[in-house]
C-alpha cells in the first residue's frame, strides 16, 4: 500500500527534490542564514529523515503521492510543519 512508503525516487540525491525541499525549508523559515544554507547543500543526504517526515504528511493529506512543495501551498499542511519544524 503507497501510504506505507516513500516515493523512492524522490531522494534528496537529485538536484531538482533538493532544492525544493531547500525552498520548502526556506519558506519556513529554517535557515539562520547563509551558513545554514549552505551546510545544507553540503549534505543533503543528512536531512533526509525530515524530508521523508514532511512528504509523509503531504501525501496522507492528499490521499495520494505528491510533491514536497505543495506543503507550502496548503494550509492545513503549512500548520502542521510549522510545528514539525518547531521541534528541530
Amino acid at each position: 500500500m503507497w501510504k506505507n512508503e516513500i516515493k523512492k525516487a524522490e531522494k534528496l540525491n537529485s538536484h531538482d527534490e533538493t532544492v525544493a525541499f531547500a525552498m520548502v525549508l526556506n519558506e519556513f523559515g529554517y535557515f539562520r542564514g547563509i551558513p545554514d544554507l549552505l551546510d545544507f547543500f553540503e549534505k543533503p543526504f543528512s536531512y533526509q529523515k525530515m524530508y521523508e517526515d514532511m512528504l509523509k504528511m503531504v501525501e496522507e493529506h492528499l490521499g495520494e503521492k505528491g510533491s514536497i512543495t505543495e506543503i507550502v501551498d496548503i494550509d492545513e499542511l503549512a500548520d502542521k510543519a510549522e510545528d514539525y519544524l518547531r521541534g528541530k
